[in-house]
């Protein structure tokens, strides 16, 4: 369940100001977050309209379009990267600004999260469980996917998010077997990474 907000500066982050769970049909209006990027603290718009929030998704019944497009911005962050990684085509530079534009949003998104867990993705976001991958492309489709794994898991599965991303090997095995929204080759790229991994 997402609930996003809008920076005049920094852009779209998760708000952690309104917590809403299993309820339809909520509407909001006029509210504001502040921004939480270290130094700014704005105050930041949060998403107007009608929405319902249940297994886990936020789901638009009626919305202004820059709410849809916050609310979109902070859900496919990671996945935008993740494509852009595996893409052959994508410059070492055009990875890093979408790398560190999903990292800035998982630090957000992370930081109710249990501290064991803001570790894991602290860890994950210097790259350091990485050290034995080549590149920086591959070094970050592999962080951002283990990334994506404990985000979409951590407030339903705890222990086993910790327990996942313990393991880099492991946690990669786990997504390409199991994210089928993953696109091919992205689960080709994080096959080549595990096999490297696998090799030392």
């Amino acid at each position: 369940m997402v609930i996003a907000a809008n920076c005049p500066v920094h852009g779209p982050f998760e708000s952690h100001g309104i917590h809403v769970e299993n309820s339809t049909n909520v509407s909001f209006s006029g509210n504001v977050d502040s921004c939480p990027v270290p130094g700014c603290g704005l105050p930041a718009r949060v998403m107007d309209g009608t929405f319902s929030f249940t297994g886990g998704q936020t789901i638009v019944h009626e919305a202004p379009e820059w709410s849809i497009r916050a609310l979109n911005a902070v859900e496919t962050a990671i996945q935008d990267a993740l494509r852009l990684a595996a893409d052959p085509e994508t410059s070492d530079p055009e990875v890093r600004v979408a790398f560190d534009k999903a990292a800035a949003l998982a630090r957000v998104n992370s930081r109710d999260a249990p501290v064991d867990i803001r570790n894991v993705i602290l860890d994950l976001l210097s790259l350091a469980p990485l050290r034995k991958v080549k590149g920086f492309k591959r070094k970050s489709l592999a962080a951002l996917a283990i990334l994506h794994l404990v985000l979409t898991n951590y407030s339903t599965y705890k222990a086993s998010a910790i327990e996942i991303s313990s393991d880099v090997s492991h946690a990669i095995e786990v997504i390409v077997e199991n994210s089928c929204d993953f696109a091919s080759d992205v689960q080709v790229h994080l096959g080549a990474i595990l096999d490297d991994l696998n090799k030392k």
